[in-house]
């Protein structure tokens, strides 16, 4: 995570693993005729997607565009230059990066009903939802009072376990600690680049002085491939902050949305907050999100930006549970983050992290801890009280990822 970072359902690349060094956009209902390479389309599997297409040109050094069939899902035009886009019914196409100059210009494309409508691509729940994420053991990259325990660790000390078909994900809060709290940071082992995810949530950690849980993606060489965090908060915060971080140029414009702008330049180098938008949805977050039943949060990344919604449990749209969510029916989102300004190639594959951290860069800013109700040293609270994050924990019902 960032200095102050916080973050889900979207296309993997091809059916797999994501390389950590490929980059390059992905642009929907966009075609770019001509300049073809020998030999073309080649032929590719009838469950393929946009990504898949995207992935053959990574692999053939002399493939600067390329061009895919999205209705037939089985023809990819690799291309020797990077022709002029236009819009096109049945057509995604991209540029790589670093291989030819930025594209002109491309018109965007209306949204239609099929724009709106996605399909399940994977998802993570019950007692397998561990088997999707990887555990890290490294130290805090925010500095923060703690230590992340290996999936064998984590489970004996019963920081990971499943209850009732939800996945649960806490820290030790039953004895002192004066190395850092045990606790747990798991990164999925899949990586995606567009599409919709839906994380549905039982609990999330209670407010507590000194806490830091996390729900955010990120790229492999941060701050290059970008960071969205989708729910994170600290100490006794009562709202959720939904935050941007880029490597390069990212401005983000104004947009119709639920929540209150935090700043609208997401590059580190400009500036280490990013660009957020803080909830104002009562029970997004903390302790009142788990009075109020829980919810989920849903994220799309597209083409043209990123969305983030929240929905309290009960109160869920008609198609979000189903195997084909329907955003035109989620309304105004929480957050959105429009590419006015903004090249969507900052934001690459990256990888869904869920942490609970204490203290660090964000919780033990200068004088934050003791704002709002917290007292004495940030550290010393986390180390001594362990009775207060008893309920620190995440339950997750599901992840689920869809693609178009």
């Amino acid at each position: 995570m960032a200095l102050k970072v916080i973050l889900i359902s979207l296309t993997l690349l091809g059916s797999g693993l994501a390389d950590s060094n490929w980059a390059g956009s992905l642009d929907y209902g966009i075609d770019r005729p001509g300049e073809d390479l020998p030999n073309q389309p080649v032929d590719i599997w009838p469950t393929s997607t946009a990504v898949d297409c995207q992935w053959k040109c990574y692999i053939e050094p002399r493939c600067v565009a390329w061009a895919y069939d999205s209705c037939s899902h089985t023809r990819c035009w690799l291309k020797s230059s990077a022709p002029a886009g236009g819009a096109m019914a049945c057509r995604d196409s991209g540029v790589m990066a670093g291989r030819a100059p930025a594209p002109a210009p491309v018109p965007t494309p209306t949204k239609t009903t099929d724009d709106c409508k996605y399909s399940k691509s994977w998802n993570l729940t019950g007692s397998s939802f561990f088997d999707g994420f990887d555990f890290y053991t490294g130290a805090d990259p925010t500095h923060g009072s703690v230590q992340y325990l290996n999936r064998q660790d984590a489970a004996n000390r019963g920081l990971i376990k499943v209850i009732n078909g939800s996945a649960y994900i806490g820290v030790d809060n039953t004895n002192k600690q004066s190395n850092g709290r045990p606790s747990v940071r798991i990164e999925s082992k899949k990586s995606f680049t567009t599409g919709l995810m839906v994380i549905d949530l039982e609990h999330i950690p209670d407010n507590a002085c000194g806490l830091w849980p996390a729900i955010w993606t990120s790229g492999p060489n941060w701050p290059n491939g970008g960071e969205i965090d989708i729910l994170e908060g600290v100490n006794l915060n009562t709202q959720n902050q939904i935050t941007l971080h880029t490597g390069g140029h990212c401005v983000v414009g104004d947009a119709t949305q639920k929540g209150d702008k935090v700043g609208n330049d997401c590059q580190v180098s400009h500036s280490s907050v990013g660009c957020g938008v803080k909830t104002n949805t009562e029970g997004a977050f903390g302790t009142l999100f788990n009075w109020r039943g829980g919810g989920a949060y849903v994220v799309e990344r597209s083409t043209q930006g990123i969305k983030v919604w929240f929905f309290r449990t009960g109160s869920y749209p008609t198609s979000l549970l189903t195997d084909t969510p329907n955003v035109c029916e989620f309304g105004t989102p929480e957050a959105s983050f429009p590419f006015s300004d903004c090249n969507q190639d900052q934001f690459g594959p990256q990888k869904i992290i869920i942490n609970i951290s204490f203290c660090g860069d964000w919780a033990d800013a200068p004088g934050l801890f003791n704002q709002g109700g917290c007292s004495g040293s940030c550290a010393s609270y986390v180390a001594n009280t362990p009775e207060a994050f008893k309920y620190s924990y995440f339950t997750v019902r599901s992840l689920r990822m869809f693609n178009h």
